[in-house]
C-alpha cells in the first residue's frame, strides 16, 4: 500500500530512531487493510461493469444509452468508459474479487502517492500519522468507483509539482499521460489543469516582478495537459460533462441529486455522523493552523496554498468531496510543520509503541463489523459481494420462470438487474441520473413513490414485473397498495428484496405464503434483519413481522428498535401477556424510553390497574413534559383512577 523502497535507508541512517517511524508505519497499513478489504455494497459497480464488458464485445464506446427503459435511444456521455473497461477485464478473470483486488491496488497507489508527497517534508512518524488521518477521512468512498482515478490523479500532480518535476519533457510527458488517462476515466479531470494553473499563475507573477521563475516549462505544460483533456472520444462535451458534475451538488442541482446522500452537505447533520467528516475536519483545523503559522515566519504563499483553498472550496459541494481536500492538505501540513519541528522528530520508543498499539486496535473496529454497523453499510470485511442489499438468487429465479418483459425496480438496484439479463432486459432506471430526461424521471420517481401513482407506469413502460429492495423510497411508498392488489402476486422475497408479477400472466408462480415461517426469509445479519422488518411492516404481514422480529432479537444489536416494533405489532395482533413482555424487556433495557411507559400504561389500563397506569405515565411525563400526549393520557387515566375510587367509596 506504502512505498517502502526507502525505508531501509531510513532505518541504517537513523538506526534505534527509526525502528520507531518504521513501527508506527506498519501499524498505520495494518489498520487502513481491513477497512479497504470489505464487501462490495457500491449499487453503481454493476452497470459500470455491464456497460464495460459491452464496450469490449462490440467494441466501440457507447453514445446512445441502451441501458435502461427510461433513457434508451437518448444520447450518453460515457465519461467512464476506460475506467469501465479495466474493471470489466478484471471482472472477466476473478469476478467481483477481481473488482475488489483493482480497488486495492488503486487506493494502494492513491495512499502511496499520498505518503510521499508527505514523506518530503517530515519524517516517517509523522508522515505516518497524517496518512491514517487522510485514509480515515477517505473511508467512505473505499469503493470501486471511477473516482478513484480523480483521487489518483490529484495525489499524483499534487506530488510531482512540489518536486518541480515539469521542466523536462519526459516529465511533462508523463503528466501530459495522467490527465489523457484522468480524461477517460472520470469527469473531474479539469482539476489535474487547475493545479498546474496554480503553479503557472505564480510563475507568472514571478516572470512579471523580473525574478527567475518556471515560466516557460509550465506554460508548455500547462498546453499539453490541456491538449490532453481533449484527447477522449468526447473533445470539448468531456469539459462541458465535467462542468455538469461540479453543478450536482449543492442548491443549484436538480431534486435527483439533492436527494443522494454522498451529496449531502459537508458540514450537514448526514455527514457529520460519519467517522471520516472528523478527521476531514481535523485536517482542515490543522492545515489552517499550521498554514498560517508557517506563514507568520516566512511570509511566504505557495501556489500549493491556491491547490490547497481551490480544493477546500470544491470539498464544500457535498460530502463526497472531502477527499478531494484530504489529498493535498496532508503534505500541506506536513511542508508547513517543517519550518516548526524538525524533519528528524521521533517520538520515544514507549511512544511509538502505544501509538502503534493504538492504531493496530483500531482494526477490530472494521473486523468485528462494529464500523459498519455505525455507519449503517450492509458489509462486512472481506471479499464478495454483500446479501444485503442484493436478490443475489433474484437472476436463477427469473430464468427458472422464463420470465420476460419489463420491470419496474427500485432505482438503486437498476444495475444489479442491468448486470445479470443485459442485452436481453434492462431495468426502468438506474443511477446514471444524467442520461435521463429530467422531467421523465422525475415523473418516474414520483410517481413510484407516491401512494398509488405508481399504476401510471404500469401501462406507459409496459411492466411485467416488479423489483423492489426492502429499504428504498419506492418501496416504502408502493408496498401498501401493491401488496393488497388483487392483480399483483408476490412471488420472490429474500433479505434484500421482493419481486411481483400480474396474477393474470401464465406462469405466474404461487404467491410467497407467510402463514408457513419457513417462508418469511431468515436473516443472517441485523442489516437484513432490519430491511426485511420494514417490507413485512409496509405490506401489512404482521403475524409474519411478530416472527421476524422475534428472531431478530438474537443478534443482540438494535434490541431496543427491534422490540418496541415487537410490542407494537403485538397489540396490533391483540397479543396482550406477549406485548407486556416485550415492552417489558425495552424499558428494563432503556428506562428513559417513553414508549415503553405510555405502552406499559395502556396495558394496565386495559387490566384494571388503574393505580399502575397512573404510575407508569406519570414517568413518561417526567422525561417529557412537554409531551400533549402523556398529558392528555395522564389527565385522562387520572379522572379514571377518581371515578374508580369514589364507586368504592360509595360501594
Amino acid at each position: 500500500m506504502t512505498d517502502l523502497s526507502n525505508t531501509s535507508e531510513e532505518f541504517s541512517r537513523s538506526g534505534k530512531s527509526g525502528r520507531s517511524g518504521l513501527l508506527i508505519l506498519c501499524a498505520v497499513i495494518i489498520t487502513i487493510l481491513p477497512f479497504l478489504v470489505h464487501e462490495i455494497y457500491s449499487y453503481d459497480i454493476w452497470w459500470q461493469i455491464t456497460i464495460g464488458t459491452d464496450i469490449l464485445e462490440s467494441g466501440r464506446i457507447p453514445v446512445i444509452d441502451m441501458y435502461s427503459a427510461a433513457g434508451r435511444g437518448r444520447a450518453y456521455h460515457d465519461s467512464h468508459w476506460l475506467f469501465q473497461v479495466v474493471t470489466a477485464l478484471s471482472h472477466n478473470m476473478m469476478g467481483m474479487v477481481g473488482v475488489q483486488i483493482v480497488m486495492i491496488f488503486l487506493w494502494g497507489a492513491i495512499l502511496s502517492v499520498c505518503y510521499r508527497a508527505i514523506r518530503k517534508w517530515t519524517g516517517t512518524t509523522v508522515a505516518s500519522l497524517l496518512l491514517f488521518i487522510v485514509a480515515m477521512a477517505s473511508v467512505e468512498r473505499f469503493l470501486p468507483r471511477p473516482e478513484l482515478i480523480t483521487f489518483l490523479g490529484i495525489a499524483g500532480f499534487y506530488m510531482l509539482l512540489q518536486e518541480n518535476r515539469f521542466r523536462s519533457w519526459k516529465n511533462q510527458a508523463l503528466l501530459g499521460l495522467i490527465q489523457v488517462l484522468w480524461a477517460n476515466s472520470h469527469g473531474l479531470f479539469i482539476i489535474g489543469i487547475f493545479m498546474v494553473g496554480c503553479y503557472w499563475l505564480f510563475a507568472l507573477i514571478e516572470q512579471l516582478r523580473g525574478r527567475t521563475s518556471d515560466f516557460r516549462p509550465l506554460s508548455t505544460l500547462l498546453l499539453v495537459v490541456m491538449v490532453c483533456s481533449f484527447l477522449t472520444p468526447h473533445g470539448i462535451d468531456g469539459w462541458k460533462y465535467s462542468l455538469l458534475l461540479f453543478k450536482e451538488a449543492g442548491e443549484p442541482s436538480p431534486g435527483v441529486f439533492q436527494e443522494l446522500g454522498e451529496l449531502s452537505p459537508t458540514f450537514g447533520k448526514s455527514a457529520r455522523s460519519g467517522i471520516a467528516f472528523w478527521f476531514y475536519l481535523t485536517l482542515l483545523s490543522v492545515s489552517a493552523g499550521s498554514g498560517l503559522t508557517a506563514f507568520c515566519r516566512d511570509r511566504r504563499i505557495t501556489p500549493r496554498t491556491l491547490i490547497l483553498f481551490g480544493l477546500f472550496l470544491a470539498s464544500l459541494t457535498g460530502r463526497r468531496n472531502i477527499i478531494l481536500f484530504a489529498l493535498v492538505s496532508a503534505p500541506f501540513i506536513a511542508e508547513s510543520l517543517s519550518l516548526i519541528i524538525p524533519k528528524d522528530w521521533l517520538p520515544k520508543k514507549t511512544w511509538a509503541v502505544t501509538i502503534a498499539c493504538i492504531l493496530i486496535a483500531c482494526a477490530w473496529f472494521p473486523l468485528s463489523g462494529t464500523f459498519y454497523s455505525f455507519m449503517t453499510y450492509p458489509a462486512r470485511t472481506g471479499f464478495g459481494v454483500t446479501p444485503s442489499f442484493f436478490p443475489l438468487d433474484l437472476p436463477a429465479f427469473l430464468k427458472g420462470i422464463h420470465f420476460k418483459g419489463q420491470v419496474l425496480n427500485s432505482s438503486n438496484i437498476g444495475g444489479f438487474y442491468l448486470y445479470h439479463f443485459f442485452p436481453d432486459a434492462v431495468p426502468l432506471i438506474d443511477g446514471r441520473w444524467e442520461v435521463y430526461d429530467q422531467d421523465e424521471l422525475e415523473f418516474i420517481r414520483s410517481s413510484s413513490s407516491t401512494g398509488n401513482y405508481w399504476r401510471q407506469l404500469i401501462e406507459r413502460y409496459k411492466i411485467k414485473g416488479i423489483l423492489l429492495s426492502h429499504g428504498s423510497r419506492e418501496a416504502q411508498a408502493m408496498l401498501p397498495s401493491l401488496s393488497g392488489d388483487a392483480d399483483w402476486r408476490l412471488v420472490y422475497l429474500d433479505q434484500a428484496a421482493s419481486f411481483w408479477m400480474r396474477s393474470g400472466d401464465s406462469g405466474t408462480p404461487p404467491a410467497v405464503d407467510f402463514s408457513r415461517p419457513e417462508n418469511i426469509p431468515y436473516s443472517f445479519r441485523v442489516d437484513d434483519a432490519y430491511n426485511l422488518a420494514s417490507f413485512l411492516a409496509w405490506t401489512g404481514k404482521s403475524e409474519a413481522l411478530a416472527v421476524h422480529l422475534e428472531r431478530s432479537l438474537q443478534f443482540g444489536q438494535k434490541r431496543e428498535w427491534f422490540l418496541e416494533r415487537l410490542g407494537k405489532v403485538r397489540l396490533e395482533l391483540m397479543q396482550w401477556e406477549s406485548a407486556k413482555e416485550s415492552f417489558e424487556k425495552l424499558y428494563q433495557l432503556d428506562r428513559t424510553n417513553t414508549t415503553a411507559l405510555n405502552e406499559l400504561a395502556f396495558l394496565a389500563y386495559r387490566r384494571g390497574d388503574l393505580s399502575e397506569a397512573v404510575h407508569l405515565i406519570k414517568l413518561a411525563l417526567d422525561l417529557e413534559p412537554d409531551n400533549r400526549d402523556f398529558q392528555a393520557n395522564y389527565q385522562r387515566l387520572k379522572q379514571a383512577q377518581k371515578e374508580q375510587e369514589n364507586l368504592s367509596s360509595e360501594d
